[in-house]
This record gives C-alpha cells, sequence and structure tokens, in this order.
C-alpha cells in the first residue's frame, strides 16, 4: 500500500501536475490523521474496557467487605440489646444474687466495638477513587469510609474503651472475682465479693448507667452504619447489573 501511494506521488511530479500532486498530499495528509485518530480512539476503548473490568471487580470486592461489615454490626446491635437489658436487671436492684444470673454481670460490661473491613477501600484509593465513574456511588462510598466509620470509631468506640479501661475494669477488680472452669480462660464467671454492697452502691450503678449510655450511642451509630452499608450494597448490586 506504502509502495502504491509512493508511485503515484513520482508520477504526479514526473508530469509536473503540482496542483493534482499538492491535492493528493493534502489527501494523504488526512488519511493519516484519520488513521491516528482512529487508532487513538481504539487505544482509549481498549483502556476504558479496562478500567470498567477493574472498577467492576473492585466494587464487587467492596459489596464483600460491607456484607462482612453488617454481619458484624448485626452481632454488635445483639450483643449491645443484650448487654442493656442485663443492666436494667441489675439497676432494679432484685433482693438476692441468685435472683440474677451470671449472665447478667458478665453481660453488662459488655463491649461491643465498631468494627469495618476497609480493605478494598484502601486498595481503591491506592488504585485512584476516579476509576468509579459512578459520582453519586463513589461520593456515597468515600463518606461511609472516610466519614461515617471514622467519626462513629472516634466519638462512640473509642470513648467507651477508655471508659472501660479507666473506670469500669478497675472497679471490677475490687469488687468481683473471677471464676473460670477451664485453663483457657474461655469461660469466665463474674461474682460480686459482696452482693448486698454491691447492688445498693451508687457508684456501681453510676458505672453501669454510664456503660448503658456509650452503648447506646455505639447502637445508634451501628445502626446508621448498617443501614448506610446496605444502601451502597444495593446501589452496588444496580451498576454491576447494568
Amino acid at each position: 500500500m506504502i509502495k502504491f501511494f509512493k508511485k503515484i506521488r513520482q508520477n504526479l511530479m514526473i508530469e509536473n501536475k503540482f496542483s493534482k500532486y499538492l491535492l493528493y498530499a493534502i489527501g494523504e495528509i488526512v488519511l493519516v490523521v484519520i488513521g491516528i485518530l482512529i487508532a487513538l480512539q481504539i487505544n482509549n476503548w481498549n483502556e476504558n474496557r479496562k478500567n470498567r473490568i477493574i472498577e467492576t471487580n473492585i466494587l464487587k470486592s467492596i459489596k464483600l467487605d460491607l456484607i462482612t461489615d453488617t454481619l458484624r454490626y448485626n452481632i454488635s446491635i445483639n450483643n449491645l440489646n443484650f448487654s442493656a437489658r442485663s443492666i436494667k436487671t441489675i439497676l432494679s436492684k432484685p433482693a438476692n444474687q441468685d435472683s440474677i444470673a451470671t449472665i447478667n454481670f458478665i453481660s453488662s460490661f459488655t463491649l461491643s466495638g465498631i468494627n469495618s473491613r476497609t480493605t478494598s477501600f484502601e486498595f481503591l484509593k491506592t488504585t485512584g477513587l476516579d476509576i468509579i465513574h459512578y459520582k453519586e456511588l463513589r461520593d456515597s462510598i468515600i463518606v461511609y469510609y472516610e466519614q461515617n466509620v471514622k467519626s462513629s470509631i472516634n466519638r462512640f468506640d473509642n470513648n467507651s474503651k477508655r471508659f472501660n479501661i479507666e473506670s469500669l475494669e478497675p472497679y471490677l477488680a475490687e469488687h468481683f472475682r473471677f471464676i473460670t472452669q477451664d485453663s483457657s480462660l474461655t469461660d469466665i464467671n463474674y461474682v460480686p465479693l459482696n452482693y448486698k454492697e454491691l447492688i445498693n452502691d451508687d457508684e456501681y450503678s453510676s458505672l453501669l448507667i454510664q456503660r448503658f449510655i456509650y452503648n447506646s450511642q455505639t447502637l445508634d451509630a451501628l445502626n446508621v452504619l448498617t443501614s448506610k452499608a446496605k444502601y451502597i450494597i444495593s446501589e452496588i448490586d444496580k451498576k454491576i447489573d447494568k
């Protein structure tokens, strides 16, 4: 093909047909430009296709992480609800220790934190957030991880853990004995040293109330995170199915 065009060009020059040669030269340039544009278009199409494959895989991975989050949140929500019931039972001040099962003492000290799986989101950040070309979905994912999860951990989870370490655990060590049935320490019972003094101790009641408040705040945060995670999962499903 190149030889063919070269021969035409030589013939036109020999015949001294400058105007025809000029038109031919322009036509040749146009053909070259069109060829380049077509090549660029094909390259862009291939690049976009690769990006869409990467985008889909990342979205599927984020979806799995979010499903894991909702399962973890649900376990924490159940634990915190049970803890709330146990605290209310203890604060009702039953006449004797036997009327309160050991599980209520254990549950009242429950600390269920906020635990989010962020592996896929961290990978997305290294890949480039713009790989997700659905702006609304991309923004929802960023807000969930960078704002909702982080603020919930900072505001509720960290405060709750600090309360346990600084206030609740020292009190428990002074007023309870811990009995375990095996050396693995997987089954620990909390037994008050003096039940009557404990149940009427204002400090103990105050600690339980504070534990109840922190758990309630964490519970609210977990419910919000669950709702947002489920929304993003549904939006990912819509985009993947397109």
